[in-house]
């Protein structure tokens, strides 16, 4: 898919900051320049003063634009005396960068020359409104245009900014002196409607149109701008942030406006995977006796996404075994499969988009991590933030949510007070949590019109205290945490984990299967859990394993229990849960019953002892 061919209402909003376009005639007459280079450049006027017209532009939209004359006084007419205004401008820019998050600046334009001086019969002959000018306008070494972007860049330092002039023969001189302070274009005003297009899509700060990616925050813009700036290349790109940060949606939005989209291949594969030898096979592919039960060649994905992209997530899980045999892959575009001859290979071009929760840096000081692999697929970084970092999303993420989820015909509304709840929690499992958190609020309040605060439990250590970042060494020694309606309350020790869960202390199995039936969770789906239950080693980071593991024993003995008979018209008992999961003989064919002897050791409070008690009482059955 071409990156202007996907079908989207939506339009980013430009500011044009230019003497000849800005300016409004006392007469009321429409700025005939500001016309004719609006409409051959696609654009929709929003400025809303009376020089504005409302024809539509020809061809398909560019953007809306918003002209300022970056002067003073804003009319004019003959005998006005026309000055620059840094101020007044600074201003109006503060106005549409800050006072509409949703609606904010994509980038602004500014022009070199700015005249000034009165206007006159004579100035304006040509050009209606023009004034006199004095010779310092139409310097290089004092262009007002220079000085407000100056301005600029110190005062608004992640607004996109381009010079925009028709005098391109001074942009040798200027380039250098504005590229040190991230102007890096330079657009003549002769350009056309496609170039302006493009500019403004490499440079702009565009939210997702797709609806891949919610929200506005700077944050997210700079990484959907450095996304699409990386889906026009070869390079390889990695993608790091928390569990729960939308890693996979994000990876979803390059591969569409990837130059290799369309026809090409664009695949996925969890690193997590390869701990086993079928996850290997599953990845380089192998020949057929290169294992037990080898019995044919196999195709592994990274050669059937050759001429495309591959996403490898989890990549902090790949051994250095397959760190070297993959980094041949990358240097060389040359592929072994599995038992193959390492000097037999394919040839395969495939970019790679690497994507983890894991400090691969700190990987690479333990020897866990090869750091020339680390070098060669950490070209392009993209670093996506908390969700405590980004609260001025809340509101937009929790409008998706309900969307997605309420059953009602009319979505209910955002209650007073609840985005101010949300606030004050630290959201350890960021944008998948608050998924997990409103679906559920959406369950069991499902005729209610407004979702309030206590439509969603948070943990009480954190209700009142404003969120910070999760990842914090200053990790307490002993801390209990516990949910804010009392259940599975657990101690957090340096050599524990815990888990915070948010299921009400009394809860009817009816109730408990329509929660899992609308979440359609199964023992296997552990992503859509990763934001209902937190688990933490001793630095206060996620620990993939013992979370994994810890979920699929909850959640099995979860459903254990409303499949059990004499639990049909009991509300929810862990405890009982528990003891169905560690009586119940199929458990064994799911490799559960080997989890609950590893990990229920690491489980402590009252949950880890009930779990712990059910299977002391399954062995004191078994003992004659």
């Amino acid at each position: 898919m071409g990156r202007l061919e996907i079908d989207s209402d939506y339009l980013p909003r430009i500011l044009i900051i230019d003497d000849q376009y800005g300016r409004c005639l006392a007469s009321g007459q429409p700025n005939r320049l500001r016309h004719a280079w609006r409409m051959t450049h696609g654009l929709i006027d929003e400025t809303g003063d009376k020089a504005a017209t409302e024809t539509k532009p020809r061809g398909k939209p560019v953007a809306r634009v918003v002209f300022h004359s970056g002067q003073q006084p804003g009319i004019v007419e003959i005998g006005t005396e026309i000055v620059n205004d840094i101020a007044g401008t600074m201003q109006f820019i503060r106005d549409g960068w800050e006072g509409n998050t949703q609606n904010r600046w994509a980038c602004v334009l500014v022009d070199l020359e700015f005249l000034t001086g009165k206007v006159t019969n004579d100035s304006s002959r040509d050009e209606a409104g023009a004034p006199e000018g004095v010779p310092s306008d139409r310097s290089p070494h004092s262009y007002f245009g220079l000085r407000l972007i100056d301005e600029i860049r110190n005062t608004f330092p992640d607004l996109p900014v381009v010079i925009l002039s028709s005098n391109k023969q001074h942009q040798d001189a200027i380039s250098e002196r504005y590229e040190r302070k991230g102007v890096k274009e330079f657009i003549d005003k002769q350009c056309t409607a496609e170039e302006l297009r493009s500019f403004i899509w490499d440079e702009g700060l565009i939210p997702d149109e797709l609806g891949l990616n919610v929200g506005f925050s700077l944050s997210l813009l700079k990484a959907l701008r450095t996304a699409r700036k990386a889906a026009s290349t070869k390079s390889f790109v990695m993608v790091t942030g928390e569990t729960g940060t939308g890693k996979q949606p994000l990876v979803q939005y390059l591969m569409q406006w990837s130059a290799r989209s369309g026809r090409s291949p664009q695949l996925e594969f969890n690193c997590a995977k390869l701990e086993s030898e079928l996850g290997g096979s599953q990845l380089f592919g192998h020949i057929k006796g290169a294992y037990t039960h080898a019995t044919f060649d196999k195709v592994g994905i990274i050669e059937a996404a050759n001429g495309g992209d591959l996403f490898l997530d989890e990549l902090s899980w790949l051994s250095r075994e397959y760190q070297a045999k993959l980094l041949k892959v990358i240097e060389d575009g040359n592929l072994t499969r599995l038992g193959e001859d390492e000097n037999k290979f394919r040839k395969v071009d495939v970019r790679i988009i690497g994507g983890t929760n894991a400090n691969l840096d700190e990987l690479v000081a333990q020897k866990q991590f090869q750091s020339d692999f680390l070098f060669r697929v950490d070209v392009i970084k993209i670093e996506l933030p908390p969700l405590s970092s980004r609260f001025e999303d809340l509101k937009c993420l929790v409008a998706n949510f309900i969307r997605k989820f309420d059953r009602q015909p009319n979505p209910r509304r955002i209650g007073t007070g609840l985005l101010e709840h949300l606030m004050s929690y630290s959201w350890p499992g960021n944008i998948r949590e608050l998924s997990n958190r409103v679906q559920r609020a959406c369950v069991f309040a499902r005729n209610a019109r407004n979702l309030l605060p206590e439509d969603i439990a948070l943990p009480k250590e954190v209700i009142g205290k404003k969120a910070t970042s999760r990842l914090s060494n200053d990790l307490p020694t002993e801390t209990t945490l516990q949910a804010k309606d009392d259940i599975f309350p657990l101690t957090l020790t340096p050599q524990s984990t815990s888990i915070d869960s948010f299921l009400p202390a009394t809860l009817s199995v009816c109730e408990f299967l329509e929660w899992v039936r609308n979440i359609e969770l199964t023992a296997d789906t552990l992503e859509e859990l990763r934001g209902t239950f937190s688990f933490k080693d001793h630095a206060g980071a996620f620990d993939e394993s013992v979370e994994s593991a810890a979920i699929r024993i909850l959640l099995l003995a979860l459903q254990r229990s409303v499949n059990d008979v004499d639990a049909r018209n009991g509300d929810f008992n862990f405890e009982k849960a528990a003891q169905v999961l560690v009586d119940d003989d199929s458990v064994k064919k799911t490799k559960i019953d080997q989890l609950i002897k590893k990990f229920s050791q690491g489980l402590t409070g009252v949950a880890g002892e009930q779990l712990l008690a059910a299977v002391e009482k399954k062995k004191n059955k078994s003992t004659p």
